[in-house]
């Protein structure tokens, strides 16, 4: 099976190291974040359906968090914003972990763990909703405050 966690870890750093990035690179790259998440769980669901069972209520309010931040930045920015902080990165590369793990091992609580980093990854989303368009690419709410200033886009 093959797992993209690692590659969408890495294709941002390779981008900027190429002077390969650009707007449409970003918007396609949150596309690609998406259909990770999606496909993610449905193939837990597929081959570990308990994985999954033992964490819905977790995914429930994952999804909806998901949404909500879609929801959220298409009123205030007419488009969807999907941020790429560290949080959320490492956790492309923690659900490959699941998925290949899940294979020899009881998964429920690294999961359930994956899940919650998550959530706390969306929850931080939704915070830099506050700041205006920021760039999707900011590290983390941490960094955008310690540089004290907006790192805003344009509409």
């Amino acid at each position: 099976m093959y797992c993209s966690g690692p590659p969408i870890f890495f294709d941002g750093q390779l981008a900027r190291k190429l002077g390969q990035v650009s707007h449409f690179g970003k918007e396609l790259d949150s596309l690609a974040d998406l259909f990770f998440y999606i496909s993610s769980a449905y193939f837990l669901y597929y081959l570990f359906p308990e994985v999954i069972a033992a964490n819905q209520v977790y995914l429930i309010v994952f999804f909806s968090l998901l949404g909500f931040s879609f929801l959220v930045s298409g009123l205030l920015f007419r488009k969807p914003v999907m941020m790429h902080t560290i949080i959320l990165r490492l956790n492309a590369v923690l659900v490959c972990l699941v998925v290949v793990l899940s294979f020899w091992l009881d998964t429920i609580y690294f999961a359930r763990a994956v899940i919650i980093l998550y959530i706390l990854g969306f929850v931080e989303e939704l915070i830099f909703i506050f700041f205006g368009n920021v760039d999707p690419d900011t590290k983390s709410i941490f960094h955008l405050l310690k540089e004290g200033k907006k790192k805003s886009l344009p509409l």
